[in-house]
């Protein structure tokens, strides 16, 4: 007898009050069962009294309680032995009609117990209930239950190259070879297994019949990086289940942009706005913009990829930068989103304000003028007072 229900408390304890239930009747029918039919009928009153005895379960090599559960997984074989015992002298029943209901009766073993295997395969997945009885005449009849809980088999998704990283071009065609096994290493056909990535998604198809799964698709134009490929595996066989598989694709860019600044150099000084000369190259080419590393300031700059290519800074930006050292990163990017940038860092540096002007004429060149006089007037009234 097998009785399936999910793992969960409330239903355990439902399961608890039907075996409960279930070896009551059990043990009534085993009773009535245990007397010939005419004594039923006739001589009940006579009936030897029969001797009390004790059954003992060992699931496994390891004693269980009545009604106690076991967790197996599917690919397991599950031993059941049972000492069938005199109560009061506590040797072995032997001879016995020991059964495990719904599967077969228990072979003795050595004249001291009894046995049966039975393969995870056949149960059910999830919660099983199964019962053992065991009788003889002019003795106590027996009956204990148990619970199994048949989880499914975890297989494994790997690659057939072997490893978890795969690196390929951009634009390139891209060969996907997957195998599903068992804990024993054997191939599980017949699964339906799907890729996801950012990108796309498919199936993968299994044309021998030999458990290694295969796709063939394309790379686009992508940015250079790192991408995550999902593979998820859903097996025929109900016994079996996969955890997602996520490897690695690392995606290269053949032509993915460049740029060089070659002036100014690192710690130039600059009293107005710098330009900059950029040698710079992109297929797709896209933009290309400035960033500097005060208030988030960033401009764009309208040229076509070459060598000594100008960017001047607008003076609108540069009256808003203080005194001080500022990092100039100047970036470009394609059409499909990779980019590079090459960084520079210059010194902004205020002139003094001139002296101002009297009648047009520099006021610092006027004292230095009007001292020179004076001091050849001094000079003049020197030699003067000498003579």
């Amino acid at each position: 007898m097998i009785l399936h229900e999910k793992t969960d408390k409330n239903k355990v304890l439902r399961l608890s009050k039907v075996f409960a239930i279930l070896i009551l009747i059990s043990g009534i029918l085993l009773a009535f069962k245990s007397q010939p039919y005419g004594e039923q009928q006739t001589n009940t009153n006579i009936r030897e009294a029969s001797v009390n005895t004790e059954l003992q379960l060992f699931l496994n090599g390891e004693p269980k309680n009545d009604s106690e559960m076991i967790s197996v997984d599917f690919d397991d074989i599950i031993n059941i032995t049972i000492f069938y015992r005199d109560l009061e002298t506590g040797t072995h029943i032997p001879n016995a009609t020991v059964e495990l209901l719904g599967w077969g009766i228990l072979n003795e073993t050595n004249n001291q117990y009894y046995n049966i295997t039975i393969n995870a395969m056949d149960l059910s997945l999830g919660i099983n209930y199964l019962a053992i009885s065991a009788e003889k005449e002019n003795y106590q009849p027996q009956i204990i239950s148990f619970l199994i809980e048949a989880a499914q088999i975890v297989g494994i998704i790997c690659r057939a190259d072997g490893g978890d990283l795969l690196e390929v071009d951009a634009g390139d065609d891209v060969v996907l070879n997957i195998i599903l096994k068992d804990p024993s290493n054997n191939t599980i056909k017949g699964a339906i297994v799907t890729y996801t990535w950012v990108y796309g998604l498919g199936e993968l198809y299994d044309p021998d019949n030999d458990g290694i799964y295969n796709v063939i698709f394309n790379v686009p134009d992508v940015p250079e990086g790192n991408y995550k490929i999902m593979i998820i595996a859903i097996p025929d066989d109900y016994h079996y289940s996969f955890e997602p598989y996520e490897l690695i694709m690392i995606v290269n860019t053949l032509d993915k942009p460049e740029i060089t600044i070659i002036s100014p150099q690192n710690g130039t000084i600059f009293t107005g706005p710098p330009s900059f000369r950029i040698n710079f190259s992109a297929n797709n080419f896209d933009k290309l913009w400035v960033n500097l590393n005060y208030s988030n300031i960033e401009y764009g700059f309208i040229a076509n990829p070459g060598n000594n290519v100008l960017i001047d800074m607008p003076f609108s930006i540069w009256k808003v930068l203080p005194e001080g050292h500022f990092l100039v990163r100047i970036y470009v990017n394609d059409t499909v989103g990779n980019f590079d940038y090459d960084e520079v860092t210059f010194i902004k540096e205020i002139p003094p304000e001139p002296l101002p002007e009297i009648g047009g004429v520099n006021l610092f060149i006027l004292i230095v003028c009007i001292l020179g006089i004076l001091g050849l007037l001094a000079i003049k009234i020197k030699k003067n007072l000498n003579l």
